[in-house]
C-alpha cells in the first residue's frame, strides 16, 4: 500500500486525534493534516511526531499547543487563540496563518517580542481579521526570511518610521488594505525590498506622487481621496501609468468631483479655491520605497535594501 501523504478530515465532529486511530495506514514521514471545522480543544493532540503541513481552522482552540517541530505550514484561523508560546519551538515553520483569532495580545502590546517572529525561515505571516491597532514597533528580532505580511482587516491607523527595519529584509508584499490608516510616517518601510503594497480601503486622503513609480503592485482604491489643488501632482502621475495600478481611484470630495475618477478632475478648477483648510495625511516621496522588478520567489535573489 503506498504512503498516505495527505489526510482531509474537513468539517467532522473530531475532538480527539492520535496517530494510534491509523495503525492500519502506512502515513508519510512528512504527513499533510486536515482538521478545520471539527470540535477540537486545546487537549486534541495524541501523536503524530512528524507532520508537514497542519490546518486548524476553525475549531476551538485558545492556544497553540506543543506540536511536531517538523512543521512548515500552520493554520489556525478562525480560532479564539489567546496564548502563542509554543510556536518558538517551530523553527523550521515557513507559513503561519492566525487570521481571525482576535488574539489580546496583539491588542494590547502589539506584535513586540510574539514567539512567531523568532523562526527563522518563516516567509508568510498572516494576521487578518484580528483586532491589531499598533505595529510600533512591529517586531524587535530579524525574520530574515519573511517576504509576505497580512495585516488586513485589522485597525490600524498610521504606519509609524522604520516600522519594518529591524526585522525584515526580505519583505516583498505588504497588505494592509482595510485598516484606518490616515497617516504613513516618513520612511515607514525603510529596509525593505517591498514590491507590492495595499493600501485600498483607509482614510488616506491625498499622497504626493514622488517614488511612487517605483512600485510593481500598488492599490490605492476605496480611500476618501479629497480633490482639492493638492491632489493635482498626484493626478498627474496617475495620468502617466501604465502598469502597477488596476484599482479605479476616485474622488470623494468636494462633492461637486464625488465619484469621479481622480483622473479626470480640472486642475484649473480644483486650484480655484485655494488650499484646503482641513489637515492633510501626505503620503510622501519616501514614505513608500520598493524595488521595481518583480517579486522574487522563493530562492530568487533578492535585490538590495532601499538607502
Amino acid at each position: 500500500m503506498p504512503l498516505l501523504k495527505t489526510l482531509n478530515l474537513f468539517s467532522n465532529y473530531i475532538n480527539v486525534v492520535s496517530d494510534s486511530d491509523f495503525q492500519r495506514v502506512s502515513l508519510a514521514r512528512k504527513l499533510q493534516l486536515h482538521l478545520p471545522y471539527n470540535n477540537l480543544r486545546d487537549d486534541f493532540w495524541r501523536g503524530f511526531p512528524s507532520l508537514l503541513r497542519l490546518y486548524l481552522a476553525g475549531n476551538r482552540l485558545t492556544r497553540v499547543i506543543a506540536m511536531p517541530t517538523s512543521l512548515k505550514t500552520l493554520h489556525m484561523e478562525n480560532n479564539l487563540i489567546q496564548s502563542v508560546e509554543e510556536l518558538k519551538k517551530l523553527e523550521v515553520l515557513e507559513i503561519l496563518n492566525l487570521s481571525e483569532c482576535r488574539f489580546l495580545a496583539l491588542t494590547q502590546s502589539g506584535l513586540i517580542r510574539m514567539p512567531f517572529l523568532y523562526a527563522p525561515y518563516l516567509m508568510t505571516l498572516v494576521l487578518s481579521y484580528n483586532e491589531i491597532v499598533s505595529i510600533s514597533p512591529l517586531m524587535s528580532s530579524r525574520v530574515f526570511g519573511l517576504a509576505s505580511l497580512h495585516l488586513n482587516k485589522n485597525h490600524l491607523t498610521s504606519i509609524p518610521a522604520r516600522s519594518f527595519a529591524n526585522c525584515c529584509p526580505s519583505l516583498d508584499e505588504i497588505d494592509i488594505a482595510d485598516n484606518d490608516i490616515r497617516y504613513i510616517e516618513h520612511s515607514a518601510f525603510y529596509g525593505t525590498i517591498l514590491a507590492t503594497v495595499r493600501l485600498d480601503g483607509n482614510e488616506l486622503m491625498t499622497t504626493s506622487p514622488g517614488g511612487l513609480s517605483t512600485f510593481l503592485a500598488l492599490r490605492l482604491a476605496r480611500n476618501p481621496w479629497r480633490c482639492d489643488c493638492e491632489i493635482v501632482p498626484f493626478r498627474d502621475w496617475l495620468l502617466r501609468q501604465l502598469k502597477g495600478l488596476s484599482d479605479s481611484i476616485v474622488c470623494s470630495t468636494p462633492l461637486a468631483y464625488k465619484g469621479i475618477d481622480v483622473k479626470h478632475v480640472p486642475i484649473s478648477n480644483v486650484c480655484l479655491a485655494g488650499p484646503p483648510a482641513r489637515e492633510v495625511f501626505p503620503l510622501n516621496s519616501d514614505v513608500l520605497s520598493m524595488s521595481s522588478s518583480a517579486s522574487p520567489s522563493i530562492g530568487e535573489t533578492l535585490k538590495p535594501v532601499h538607502e
